[in-house]
């Protein structure tokens, strides 16, 4: 079951380009941990994309985790993507989160 306190949320540290290394932050309610993140495509199957998760640190009643992503370009100039997270809370409850983003190639 989730709670009001449960809360995800993510923030790319530069616009998004295609075949650069990206920053990312994630941020967690402290009841939360992350089990699994990756990126896929959605218009276009690219397979999963992993996100690799660095630093954290907790502040206040939150956990921030530095991640970095690489995604890279394909035939389709305009693409959508979603990023999933997959949480787990105190209870042991699997919760998946979807956070949707595009790029685009000239």
């Amino acid at each position: 079951m989730k709670t009001q306190s449960e809360v995800v949320s993510v923030k790319f540290l530069q616009p998004i380009q295609l075949e650069e290394e990206l920053k990312l932050t994630v941020t967690l309610s402290d009841s939360l941990k992350i089990k699994q993140i990756w990126v896929q495509g959605i218009n276009m199957y690219m397979g999963k994309t992993a996100v690799i998760l660095e630093n954290v640190s907790h502040i206040s009643s939150s956990f921030t985790y530095d991640g970095l992503l690489f995604i890279g370009a394909c035939s389709e100039p305009d693409m959508k993507w979603q990023l999933i997270i997959q949480t787990e809370n105190t209870e042991k409850v699997t919760q998946s989160w979807f956070f949707n983003f595009e790029t685009h190639r000239n």
